[in-house]
């Protein structure tokens, strides 16, 4: 879903997205930022890339948040009122921001019992079995325990 988003709304050039797909052939292309009663589809889409980048530590992810809140941070920084979104990543990137990752035969009763907490300076992510192809799950399943890692920029 990620890819099929940024391959026909991401605008490379302003790296932020349209909401309508980048080859329509519209004369003015909407760019949708400001959160009003609902929050903007790009604070939102940033806000996704900030968390698909901690889950699985693709740097392009990363990278496009920061794009996006870069060319955001002057207009957060005239009129904060419509902007709460946007300024809530700016916190989380400016702070302190989680990986929550639980491994092994209890992960996902465990994890369920995590998230029942109100944490919104954290990802959260388990797994029941070894999965080396992750970052965040890579040397941490131990044969016969439930554990969790507590890590903050993929330092646990």
């Amino acid at each position: 879903m990620t890819a099929w988003t940024l391959k026909y709304f991401y605008n490379e050039d302003e790296n932020i997205f349209y909401s309508t797909a980048v080859q329509d052939r519209i004369i003015q292309k909407d760019m949708e930022v400001s959160d009003v009663t609902l929050p903007s589809s790009n604070a939102v889409m940033a806000l996704n890339m900030f968390r698909l980048a901690k889950l699985t530590g693709t740097f392009s992810f990363q990278n496009k948040a920061d794009q996006m809140t870069r060319w955001m941070a002057r207009r957060v920084l005239e009129n904060t009122l419509y902007i709460s979104h946007w300024a809530e990543l700016m916190l989380y990137q400016k702070g302190s921001y989680y990986e929550v990752v639980v491994v092994g035969e209890k992960a996902e009763a465990l994890i369920g019992e995590l998230r029942r907490e109100y944490l919104p300076q954290a990802v959260f992510a388990f797994s029941k079995v070894p999965d080396e192809s992750r970052p965040l799950f890579a040397g941490r399943y131990k044969p016969d325990e439930t554990l969790i890692y507590i890590c903050r920029d993929k330092s646990c």
